[in-house]
């Protein structure tokens, strides 16, 4: 799957409005594919938002990272989600491959809880938006600080999130320099930590440690 995030949330939004289409029209078992198909997608989109894909997602497969990655470890939705989808896959199953009446009420609350689902991971997705937006200014102001105490830096951001940091901050400086910009970022680092709960690690190294560096690679390769 090459798609972005907000693709995956169209496609559950798609499944969702026609799950409620053939709810509204008494088209049981077809709202009942397009629920779960709703849930599937939205959860693939949870999933992608916090750096976990897959090139293809089975559906128990699915479920147990969902579980794993968003319920237990990162604690983002609540155990109930785990719960609807299980639900959900077996009343999709029924829906699909066996010849028999759905209960009406079991239909609609899948339905309604497709919908809890897709509006919770669009609400996740628009306030990590804004929270990598604040991550990127704070980050710009941060190197804005490095460049006014040593000009000759170089700077650089990795926004890719590890553990408990969210950001790191990398600046190569002149030797001689190492120091003083680290005193003059770490409190500031702090801050921002305490006051927007954005955790960003820095990186302050001295030019000859990244030729050390560089020359140890190439002894290696």
């Amino acid at each position: 799957m090459r798609q972005g995030k907000a693709e995956f949330l169209e496609r559950a939004r798609e499944f969702l409005k026609v799950a409620e289409m053939a709810l509204d029209s008494d088209c049981h078992h077809a709202a009942v594919l397009c629920a779960y198909a709703a849930m599937f997608w939205a959860a693939i989109a949870a999933l992608a938002l916090v750096g976990v894909r897959r090139e293809k997602w089975t559906h128990g497969g699915l479920k147990d990272v969902f579980r794993d990655e968003l319920v237990r470890r990162r604690q983002v939705y609540p155990d109930r989600f785990v719960l609807w989808l299980s639900e959900a896959y077996e009343l999709r199953c029924d829906a699909h491959y066996e010849l028999i009446t759905l209960p009406v009420k079991k239909v609609r609350r899948l339905v309604v809880h497709a919908k809890e689902f897709v509006e919770t991971v669009a609400e996740a997705m628009k306030k990590m938006k804004q929270r990598r937006r604040l991550l990127r200014q704070r980050l710009e102001e941060l190197a804005k600080v490095a460049k006014r105490i040593c000009p000759e830096a170089e700077i650089s951001f990795d926004l890719n999130r590890v553990e408990e940091i969210d950001a790191w901050l990398q600046v190569i400086v002149p030797d001689g320099k190492e120091e003083e910009v680290h005193d003059a970022l770490r409190p500031l680092s702090e801050d921002i930590h305490q006051r927007d709960n954005l955790w960003i690690g820095l990186r302050i190294l001295e030019r000859s440690e990244v030729k050390d560096f560089e020359l140890a690679g190439k002894e290696r390769g």
